[in-house]
């Protein structure tokens, strides 16, 4: 059971929940669906746990949010 809860909880879905989640507490805003943020901050979280992500978004994720959207 351990096993299949953390591998639901490292899965690249509940990463993007996390991801998502955190952008609307910290930023209060929504990080749209289609946005490259989600895999980018999904993949930062293979290597950081949620703190780090927290601490990241709210020291840099402004401006990471502003140029996600611009178009690249």
């Amino acid at each position: 059971r351990l096993q299949v809860a953390s591998f639901f909880y490292d899965s690249i879905e509940k990463r993007r929940l996390r991801v998502g989640d955190l952008y609307a507490q910290i930023l209060n805003r929504v990080l749209p669906s289609t946005d490259s943020g989600y895999a980018f901050w999904a993949e930062w979280l293979l290597t950081h746990n949620d703190i780090d992500l927290a601490v990241s978004l709210a020291t840099t994720g402004d401006e990471y949010f502003d140029k996600a959207q611009t178009l690249h």
